[in-house]
């Protein structure tokens, strides 16, 4: 049967063209949800990038930070050390003074504080970001307290000799800890709770 012209019209205003729309709208719909989901797992791949590289830049600029802290404290040691070389030569003629002088109600000098040392790990401290950095710091005073304490003078052990024995044992430690805080930074956190172990001092 053959359709008239105004049946063929019929058909496609009635039905083909409503049909293609139809279809149409149907894929146009599918095409913005798929551009949709594909916006959001952009944006969030994005997001997510942002702060993973949010997270690298403050965990490098501590990193900056605690180096530049360990730094001050290793130069603390280190000028400790000195300090106590140079306070030793100083006592060593002032003990040599008082023999010859005959005067044994003269003192010796006074040992350097270690109260600025402390504070250089008090500082250090606030830059501390985990753990096992807070634990080394306790160490390193701990230590730090121990050595100033196994230096004093006790007056019945105030020889030469004895005094030299004290400062031995001090520079060890110090020496101890100026090698054990380089070797800390350079190592994994099980590593790092050995050195520490073996920094720590024995109560």
């Amino acid at each position: 049967m053959k359709l008239s012209d105004d049946d063929v019209f019929l058909v496609w205003t009635g039905i083909v063209i409503p049909s293609t729309a139809a279809v149409a709208s149907v894929l146009v719909a599918a095409i913005s949800v798929r551009i949709a989901s594909r916006a959001k797992e952009i944006a969030q791949n994005s997001e997510a990038a942002r702060r993973d590289a949010e997270e690298h830049r403050e965990l490098f600029e501590h990193r900056l930070r605690f180096d530049a802290a360990l730094k001050n404290l290793y130069l603390g040691i280190a000028g400790r050390i000195e300090a106590l070389r140079e306070h030793d030569a100083v006592a060593r003629t002032v003990a040599f003074n008082l023999t010859k002088s005959g005067r044994p109600e003269m003192m010796l000098p006074n040992r350097p504080p270690i109260s600025s040392l402390l504070a250089l790990i008090a500082a250090a401290r606030l830059d501390a970001h985990s753990d096992d950095e807070l634990e080394m710091l306790e160490v390193a005073a701990s230590v730090v307290i121990m050595a100033a304490e196994e230096g004093e003078s006790e007056p019945e052990r105030n020889s030469p000799a004895a005094r030299e024995e004290r400062l031995g044992q001090e520079l060890h430690r110090l020496e101890g800890l100026l090698h054990g805080i380089a070797e800390w930074r350079e190592v994994s956190p099980p590593e790092r709770a050995e050195i520490l172990n073996e920094l720590r001092p024995e109560v």
